[in-house]
């Protein structure tokens, strides 16, 4: 067989797999409940919690306050997360009907602190709570018909696993008389026929967003006077801001500032919001949308006059379309600065404000609600601790807090300059030697001992082109830092600080490592070894082995290196490129010294087979690097890099099979050309898929019962996508199917109303509901038609846009006599 026909069966083999894979895929997702492969819920060994829910008192008066408490009861050795954990499983209290109520406190309440401690499931610290715990919120009763419903969900973990437990409530009275309802799957629904077929729904889970806590800025504890042992008194900066961001575009940005009563000039809060083009932030007096909102959550030394927000400019009209209605909207757009009048209390030394501020930036495709929590000037806080916020500048500090900083003296022994500059010198050199051993480098270095091993035939001038060729590698990265350090302020290792840098050099590094693991042959010569090693030692590649070893050292330090690269940043630049060639000498010496000394190679073991085992090694300690890099890239692009790695490393293997001296030439550059092609189109679409914001992305919001029935109450089609983040064919139906130009107007022209049902760590509800639609599969679509929501519209599995549209179509055009029988059969 000729080496082309090899070639071809390769590839045909290759695709004949990949076939194959994909329907045993299909048919195992078609007959497998996701749920249970994925989630350990339903096998965990978990004790069960004990969960009390109760309303206190059960039976109130129009004005008088009620409180919902949630006491859970945790069996020994587990325990439960904090509401206020950062990412993972936490607690869920869903209010799903608060009809006569209306809530005093923001969030639910707890009766103690959680304790910090390290999470082995979670590989991070968490906020937990053992043994028992309780939240509380309180509501005011404002109408004479009360009913509260909804649903608790707690995660119970321990050391191995955690187990996700829901518990209804419902609780129903009439203001002066008590009474509660029994509890079913989600909470008993009341319906009331005279407010329609679904009755009064109230929902509280909001569409977008979540609240922003800056509570805990930058402070300056001072000793608690007062007496009470949980109190202290901080100092906050006068200044406070934040940006809006979606996927690194700038929305908007807000700032406050607390002006004490200098000067004679009454004390005062002035909140800001700049806003990118395009988008708005609504009035305080907008009556259709989330208007914006101030509470002041703790006053220190002020008081609040009898003076309501005010804003620097009156508010514009914006025109907008709800259902078939025009609405007139109150907004302002651009920069617009809301300020508030206070009161100094008589004897108050120090002042300080807590501001919790609410307000929405929309554009024509979307709205984000925010909530802003933070401090201003000096206040009483619980606790020991305020976690740091640093302030951009020196000067924004508070005075007292200049002042300790300026107060901070170095001991002579402990300061940088006392040490003179010949010891920088040396220092600068034994840092650079160390270097080459440390373990960012040490592949590298395995690869060039071989090197060595392969130059012990090479004639003498020969070996010290080759060494002089990598030390000028090195040293020329050392000049190129000592650069950045001197005019950007570039801190070592601070390179792999970009993410940009962090997602090529991960690139460059799994390349070298599928070379030495045998995938391909790297076509430089010398460059970090070859998948055969039959190549020689080439010029050019001693010198990008160079770079690439010092690139790789950056993140590493040692001995030396701190105290010398210190004094080096405050020095004359010249002073810097000195030190820093005194680095790259360092870390290329031992390399020079072979060169000059070629005779020292005699005493390195002959070539053998434990040359290509060294480079298979280095090879698994090269893709170790990569997923040591990947831990710290930034979130969005970790699962689109490893796309484009996979997708890289099936390129590269491509050129492997296609070799120069097995193909022909014009085979050879098309094989070259379709993998350069096929790894720069997965690149660009990876990256701009990660940093664009999807404009075409439906408003969706999250899928429950009672937002269901609301919407079909109101006449609207419905669109409900159930998916999962761990579920790949979701991932492909929404983002060529469901968040796609052709949909997104066909949604907005019809008003149709779009829910995600967010199976992810699984959910009762959702779990009912697709037994319900008798699925255990997903991705599944299901659209309830406006003037047939008792018969809706399943698309499962994989599915194109074309197929969506048409059932889309089909749902919006039905007319009310339309029945049942007859639109499933127009459906199939």
């Amino acid at each position: 067989m000729s080496p082309m026909s090899r070639l071809t069966c390769v590839r045909l083999s290759c695709c004949l797999a990949l076939l194959l894979a994909g329907f045993t895929t299909t048919v195992f997702a078609q007959n497998t409940d996701f749920g249970k492969l994925f989630l350990l819920t339903e096998e965990s060994d978990t004790s069960e919690p004990e969960i009390t829910i109760t309303l206190n008192p059960e039976t109130a008066q129009v004005g008088d306050e009620v409180t919902l408490s949630i006491t859970a009861s945790i069996p020994k050795g587990s325990f439960t997360y904090s509401l206020e954990n950062k990412g993972g499983a936490k607690p869920n209290f869903r209010v799903t009907d608060a009809s006569g109520l209306e809530p005093v406190d923001e969030e639910f309440q707890t009766d103690q602190e959680a304790e910090s401690s390290y999470d082995a499931l979670a590989e991070k610290t968490s906020l937990k709570y053992f043994e028992k715990v309780t939240w509380t919120r309180r509501y005011k009763v404002t109408g004479p018909q009360v009913l509260l419903a909804g649903k608790a969900s707690m995660p119970i973990c321990d050391a191995v696993s955690c187990q996700m437990f829901h518990e209804p409530f419902q609780f129903e009275f009439e203001a002066g008389e008590s009474g509660t309802a029994d509890d079913g799957a989600f909470g008993s629904l009341v319906t009331d026929e005279e407010d329609g077929a679904f009755g009064s729904l109230v929902a509280e889970d909001g569409a977008f967003g979540a609240e922003v806590d800056a509570s805990e800025d930058w402070g300056l504890s001072e000793p608690n006077r007062s007496g009470s042992g949980s109190m202290s008194i901080k100092t906050f900066p006068f200044n406070w801001s934040q940006e809006v961001t979606v996927d690194g575009k700038f929305i908007a940005k807000v700032s406050a500032t607390l002006k004490p009563d200098e000067s004679g000039q009454t004390p005062r809060v002035q909140f800001t919001a700049e806003m990118a083009d395009g988008w708005h932030t609504y009035s305080l007096d907008e009556k259709y949308s989330q208007k914006t909102s101030f509470e002041f959550t703790d006053l220190h030394g002020l008081k609040a006059d009898v003076s309501e927000w005010k804003s620097d400019k009156p508010p514009e009209t914006y025109t907008a379309e709800l259902g078939k209605e025009t609405i007139e909207q109150s907004v302002h757009y651009k920069v617009v600065t809301w300020t508030k009048n206070l009161e100094r209390l008589p004897e108050a030394e120090n002042v300080g404000v807590e501001l919790k501020v609410a307000l929405q930036f929309c554009s024509e495709l979307a709205c984000l609600p925010q909530t802003f929590k933070f401090r201003l000037g000096t206040l009483p806080v619980a606790g020991e601790q305020v976690a740091a916020d640093f302030p951009a500048s020196f000067e924004d500090l508070p005075p007292e807090v200049r002042q300790f900083i300026d107060e901070i003296r170095l001991n002579e022994n402990e300061s940088i300059r006392s040490i003179s500059f010949g010891m920088y010198m040396i220092y600068a050199f034994l840092g650079g030697i160390i270097l080459n051993v440390m373990p960012c480098v040490l592949p590298v270095l395995a690869i060039k001992v071989l090197s060595f091993v392969k130059q012990a035939g090479e004639s003498r001038s020969r070996i010290v082109a080759l060494n002089i060729a990598y030390s000028a590698g090195v040293i020329s990265i050392f000049m190129i830092l000592a650069t950045l350090i001197s005019l950007a302020s570039l801190a070592w290792g601070g390179l792999f600080q970009s993410t940009t840098f962090n997602m090529v050099m991960v690139s460059i590094i799994f390349a070298m490592a599928l070379s030495l693991l045998g995938v391909y042959e790297l076509p430089i010569p010398g460059l970090v070894g070859s998948a055969h090693g039959q190549q020689k030692d080439g010029l050019t590649g001693a010198f990008l082995t160079g770079v690439f070893a010092t690139v790789l050292a950056t993140p590493c330090s040692g001995p030396f290196l701190g105290t010398t690269l210190a004094w080096a940043a405050q020095q004359p630049i010249m002073v810097t490129y000195l030190t820093f060639f005194m680095l790259g000498l360092g870390m290329a010496s031992p390399y020079l010294i072979l060169g000059a000394f070629p005779q020292a190679i005699k005493f390195l073991p002959k070539p053998g087979t434990w040359m290509v085992r060294v480079k298979e090694i280095s090879g698994f300690i090269l893709l170790a690097t990569v997923i040591f890099i990947l831990t710290y890239v930034e979130e969005k692009f970790r699962v689109p890099l490893m796309f484009v790695l996979l997708v890289l490393g099936f390129s590269l293997w491509m050129i492997g099979q296609a070799p120069a001296t097995l193909v022909s030439k014009k085979t050879y550059w098309m094989n070259r050309v379709a993998a350069i092609s096929l790894t720069v189109a997965v690149a660009f679409y990876s990256y701009r898929s990660a940093t664009h914001v999807h404009e075409s992305e439906l408003p969706w919001r999250p899928f429950n019962t009672f937002t269901l029935m609301e919407a079909s109450s109101e006449g609207k089609t419905v669109l409900i996508d159930f998916t999962a983040d761990w579920c790949i064919n979701c991932k492909v139906v929404e983002n060529t199917a469901l968040n796609t130009p052709a949909t997104y107007k066909l949604v907005e022209e019809h008003d149709i109303v779009p829910l995600v049902a967010d199976y992810t760590d699984g959910d009762e509800e959702i779990a009912f509901w697709l037994d319900k639609f008798e699925s255990k599969s997903i991705p599944l679509t299901v659209i309830f038609p406006a003037n047939r929501p008792q018969n809706p519209i399943l698309i499962r599995d994989l599915y194109l846009q074309d197929a969506l549209l048409e059932k889309l179509n089909l749902a919006v055009s039905l007319p009310p006599e339309q029945t049942a029988a007859k639109a499933d059969a127009n459906a199939q």
